[in-house]
This record gives structure tokens, sequence and C-alpha cells, in this order.
């Protein structure tokens, strides 16, 4: 099953007669001044929506609904490659798309966050948005940034605990402006207590879980009993958003279908029980990137290997 293309477009050309530039900028306006207008204006609305969901009162859906389109995947902040050693997936995949740019921005907002006024992680800390698209973006909701901008941002969010996904959600284009209706690729950086997708992700049809959100089959998930804690602790448990942890027996059971691999459970674990580990890591890369290139714009390869250049770029760090 495919998501829904959202309601202004018209496959494969979006319908732009009331998509004007002077409409753009009577809806966005200019600068702070517009962004916190415009914010003011899709609080209740996003609030309606996502609130059931974000309290944990949200009923599993027992039937298919339409939804716009999106294929979106987690990159756990860093996973156990074939040698032993660690690979900082997300930082390497995203520097490069990043390096490879023709233009990017870094939203002003999280819409998570502001939707939910977080108070645990800084609600403007955005979302980058990388392609030529993004150029298309008022200032009143993104900043255009360097490629050395747009790269520090990313390591930041995730040196205080922030957990990227990529890919491409159609809604995007409405809300940030790129009325163009051009694919671009998303780096949403996300805190565990407000993510939209991640919260809803567990209420969702099974069949529109396989599309909205497509956990990388190259990915194990994998504890350590003996290193865990088990219930004692149970952080894990209690904090994973797509429900995939359990106790059984007093002890901790993993459900392989549910798994986002995010690695919000990696994060948490006081004793490091939990590893996310590849056992093939150049595979892993170009799967992400053959699912991605084109659907989300040129990302700027040009028929280069995605595993050889992205593994170069992560020596450098």
């Amino acid at each position: 099953m495919a998501g829904k293309r959202f309601h202004f477009y018209e496959n494969p050309h979006p319908i732009v007669a009331d998509k004007t530039p002077e409409n753009k900028e009577a809806y966005f306006g200019h600068g702070l001044e517009g962004n916190k207008a415009y914010w003011d204006r899709r609080h209740d609305s996003l609030r309606d929506a996502y609130m059931p969901a974000h309290n944990g009162t949200a009923q599993i859906a027992t039937e298919t609904k339409d939804m716009f389109y999106c294929d979106i995947a987690t990159l756990p902040p860093v996973i156990r490659i074939e040698s032993g050693k660690t690979f900082p997936l997300p930082l390497a995949v995203i520097t490069e798309v990043i390096n490879r740019s023709t233009h990017r921005v870094i939203t002003r907002n999280c819409t998570c966050r502001t939707t939910f006024d977080c108070q645990s992680y800084d609600k403007a800390i955005g979302c980058v948005h990388i392609g030529g698209p993004t150029a298309e973006e008022p200032d009143s909701v993104a900043r255009h940034v360097s490629k050395e901008e747009a790269i520090a941002h990313v390591k930041h969010a995730i040196d205080i605990g922030l957990l990227p996904f990529v890919g491409r959600m159609e809604v995007d284009n409405e809300v940030w402006g790129i009325w163009s209706g051009e694919p671009m690729f998303t780096v949403c950086l996300c805190c565990p207590c407000c993510c939209i997708p991640r919260r809803g992700y567990q209420y969702l049809h099974p069949e529109q879980k396989k599309w909205q959100f497509n956990p990388i089959n190259d990915l194990h998930w994998k504890l350590d009993h003996t290193m865990c804690l088990e219930e004692e602790c149970g952080a894990c448990v209690r904090q994973c958003p797509a429900k995939a942890l359990s106790f059984k027996d007093g002890k901790v059971c993993y459900d392989e279908e549910q798994c986002l691999y995010c690695g919000r459970c990696q994060q948490l674990c006081p004793r490091q029980a939990i590893t996310i580990e590849t056992d093939d890591l150049n595979r892993l890369i170009n799967n992400i990137f053959g699912r991605y290139d084109g659907k989300c714009g040129d990302l700027g390869f040009n028929g280069e290997d995605y595993a050889e250049a992205v593994i170069k770029t992560a020596e450098k760090f």
C-alpha cells in the first residue's frame, strides 16, 4: 500500500494555480515575526491531530486510512559493524548528503517540540532539509545555511541525544513552503518525548507501518542478558516508542516486527547491554541511498558507489 499524495498535488506535477508568490508571502510572512505568526496559526490544528498519540490515548487502527505519502527510516546513533568497531551511521550518511547538496536549510522550529512545548530539548533545533528545492523555503520558517553550518547542527543534535530519521515526507512541502512540489531530503532530529511519527507509530495499521516507517533490514538488535538489569531497570521497555520491548517472566523480550531501530533503548541502557549491529555495512548504506536517491531528489552521487563515499567521509571524523 502506498501513501496518499497530499491534497494539492496531482501526480506527477503539483497544482499551483493558487500557490502564487503573493499567496506565499501572505501565508508565511518574513523573519522571526512571520515565524511566530505562522506557528500561532498552526498550533491548535497540530495539537488536535496528534495529541491522542502524544498522550498515549490513541486507538490502534483496525483498518488503513488515507495519509500523506512518506517513506522514512530511523538511523540509530551508533551501530556495531563486522570488525567489532562502531560506526556513526547517521552522522556519516547525513554529512555525505549535505556535502553534495546544492542548497540546504535548517528549520527555525522543530514541528514536534513546538507543537507540544517541549521542556527537555530546545525547540529551535529544527530539521535539516537538503536539495535544490529548499531554496524555496521562506526565511520565516527556515534559515538558509552553509554546508558547514548544517553539519555542525546535525552533530550537535546527535551529541545531545536527539535521534535522527531521514527520508521523504510529502506533507513537508506544504508545511515549509516548497510549493513547487519538487522532492527534497528530510533530516529530522527528534527528541524521545515529542516526536510525532515515533509516538504515533504504534497506533498505525500494520500495512501502513510498512511504508510510513521502513526499518532497515540490514540492522540487527541484540541484548546481552548477562549485562541487562531486566525489570530492575526497565527503561528500555518503558520508553520504546514502537512497543517492540516487553517483559516476560521478568526478562526483556524483543519483537523484531515492531522495531524501528531508532536506538532509544541503546541510548538509555546503563549497562550497555543493547547493541544494534550490521553484518554488511556496505549493503546497509547502499540500501539506504538506493531507496532515497531520486525519490528525495538528486542526492548528488552521479553513479558513485554510495557506501564507498560514506565510509570515506566517516574516516575524517
